[in-house]
């Protein structure tokens, strides 16, 4: 729906790590990290109303598996 924000770029490297494409999951973290220096995942899904906790953990996974922070 909003392909360039930071949430989705974020939502891109999950997706990416999980299917272990951690180059291109580091340089799609690495073009957010240019947009947005301050951007956390963790201060972000903070701020949201996400209704299943479920959906933040696999987020969170796919990030870890790429390598990244979160």
């Amino acid at each position: 729906m909003v392909p360039r924000t930071d949430f989705s770029r974020a939502v891109l490297a999950s997706a990416l790590g999980h299917l272990g494409e951690v180059e291109e999951a580091k340089r799609v973290w690495r073009e957010l990290m240019e947009i947005k220096p301050d951007y956390t995942f963790n201060d972000h899904y903070a701020r949201q109303p996400f209704a299943n906790k479920d959906d933040v953990r696999r987020i969170a996974d796919g990030l870890e598996r790429a390598g990244l922070p979160h």
